[in-house]
């Protein structure tokens, strides 16, 4: 019995087997390429939107991590921020410490600064004050009022000493030449008509009050020209912590009516 020597059929006799006409009726010639623009097919139409079975963002599965024996394993430690505070604490400390020993050096020293401007301030203020004195004393000399001798004058006209003209015409020139003398409590020490010592204060009595003298003396211990106390010798006598202007007053009335004894005393003689 004959066979197909292309495909191995077994043919009947006379039988011619049809493979070879089947395989050239499905071989068809390939049409030669022509290129197209991108995204559009051979008739120029633009493709259509692509199905896709999810919109944008595409949905992933989430695969949890599980063990060998199936199980879930726990979720990963977090990453630890220890190395943050081993950074920040060291600095912070360091900066802390320069605060304080900032404030350590820079209080005290703008403290004593503070200190002394203000003392500067009222010692100034006790010398416009004995200027001002004078020139009231000159001019009520003019006026033929009777200012010579030695006398104590104060703000306060109850702690007036052997004031032997107007009082009242006194203040009111003394404040003309002196604008904020009403701001002011003070005495005056004026020998032969002329003032030589003046003590200035915000109060009488109070002991946080600064003090300020005409005139000062240069204190080594301090640095600057200090206020001091009426000596009827001359003595320098340095005006002392908590002392109030009432505390000068007292002292300098004592040392004026010494002076005063001294004085008499010589004359006598």
């Amino acid at each position: 019995m004959p066979y197909c020597t292309n495909c191995g059929r077994k043919l009947n006799d006379g039988e011619v087997c049809g493979c070879r006409d089947a395989a050239q009726q499905q071989v068809q010639p390939q049409q030669p390429y022509e290129q197209q623009p991108w995204g559009y097919p051979q008739n120029g139409q633009p493709y259509p939107n692509p199905p896709y079975p999810y919109p944008y963002p595409y949905p992933y599965p989430q695969i949890k991590p599980v063990a060998y024996d199936g199980t879930p394993l726990p979720p990963p430690p977090k990453p630890s921020k220890m190395w943050l505070l081993a950074i920040i604490i060291p600095f912070g400390l360091f900066f802390i410490a320069l605060l304080v020993l900032f404030f350590a050096v820079y209080m005290p020293s703008a403290r004593s600064y503070s200190n002394k401007a203000k003392q500067r301030n009222i010692n100034s203020v006790a010398s416009g004050i004995r200027s001002a004195a004078n020139d009231t004393l000159n001019e009520l000399d003019i006026e033929e009022e009777w200012v010579m001798g030695d006398y104590i004058i104060s703000s306060n006209n109850a702690l007036n000493v052997y004031v032997g003209f107007d009082e009242e015409k006194f203040y009111k020139k003394e404040e003309f030449h002196f604008a904020d003398l009403d701001k002011y409590e003070y005495f005056i020490v004026v020998e032969n008509g002329k003032p030589v010592y003046a003590a200035v204060s915000e109060s009488w009595h109070d002991k946080k009050a600064y003090i300020g003298t005409y005139p000062l003396e240069y204190d080594k211990n301090t640095y600057y020209y200090a206020p001091v106390k009426y000596s009827a010798k001359g003595e320098k006598v340095f005006v002392k912590d908590k002392e109030t202007l009432n505390d000068l007053y007292e002292y300098a009335r004592e040392e004026f009516e010494k002076k005063l004894d001294m004085k008499m005393y010589k004359e006598e003689r």
